[in-house]
């Protein structure tokens, strides 16, 4: 069978770097492989527990004083890629605190060296759910201070654009996206919209979606509404992280 995007690559970022000479070439940026790559590096400065997402998919977690980092040697596309960390007040995940999010954008392979990037994330960074206040342990928690390399999950088409949705009110969320409803969010659920939204994007220019986002709440009950507009960009992978907060319910 034919060879996924990922498995060339690894073929190309992993096995095709480590033969070369460690010098930069021309002919292998020519090939979509960079001698110096993308890189992200996102490390946890709070005291809680982080799930971290990318494209719609769990890449790892996050433990305080924790590290994970993303290295790409081959990248043929020139993607945004959107970071949501979702934390909680232990390892088991069972209470649900806020969430920090930022967007990076990787170089393609064959257009210079990479691109690199340090996320720090401290109990600033984070959105609270419910507007709640974070609560602060009575003291530090120990810590491994461990390192992980993780692979980042990648969409295959520039003309994507790729929306992570993380509902943080106390109410149910109903989506629309020009007119007609694409998917509900629960309080603290988080979803990945570019399924639903890949039929009203074209390849041709730029295009523009609205998205409607109501709120109800247990009883049903009409609670207000937000619009948030996206566009549909033709020669990259364009990414929207929309965190839904109380305040900006109308």
């Amino acid at each position: 069978g034919c060879a996924t995007m990922e498995e060339i690559g690894r073929a190309a970022g992993a096995g095709a770097v480590a033969a070369i000479p460690k010098v930069d070439s021309p002919f292998l940026r020519s090939a979509g492989v960079n001698l110096y790559p993308n890189a992200i590096s996102i490390t946890n400065t709070t005291p809680y527990w982080g799930k971290v997402m990318v494209y719609g998919e769990k890449v790892g977690e996050i433990a305080p004083g924790d590290t994970i980092y993303d290295n790409r040697h081959w990248e043929p596309l020139w993607p945004e890629i959107p970071v949501a960390v979702m934390f909680y007040t232990s390892a088991e995940q069972t209470t649900y605190l806020g969430v920090s999010v930022a967007i990076f954008q990787y170089n393609r392979s064959s257009w210079g060296g990479g691109d690199t990037y340090s996320w720090i994330i401290d109990p600033g960074d984070i959105i609270p759910f419910a507007s709640q206040r974070l609560p602060l342990p009575e003291e530090a928690p120990r810590t491994e201070a461990r390192t992980t390399r993780v692979r980042f999950p990648r969409e295959p088409f520039n003309g994507t654009t790729a929306v992570q949705v993380i509902n943080n009110t106390r109410w149910t969320a109903h989506i629309r996206a020009n007119g007609r409803e694409i998917a509900v969010a629960t309080p603290g659920e988080f979803l990945y919209l570019r399924n639903h939204l890949r039929w009203y994007g074209s390849w041709y220019g730029s295009d523009e979606i609205l998205l409607q986002f109501i709120f109800v709440d247990e009883e049903k009950k009409l609670v207000g509404a937000e619009d948030y507009r996206v566009y549909v960009q033709q020669n990259y992978i364009r990414a929207e992280q929309i965190v839904l907060t109380e305040d900006m319910v109308r």
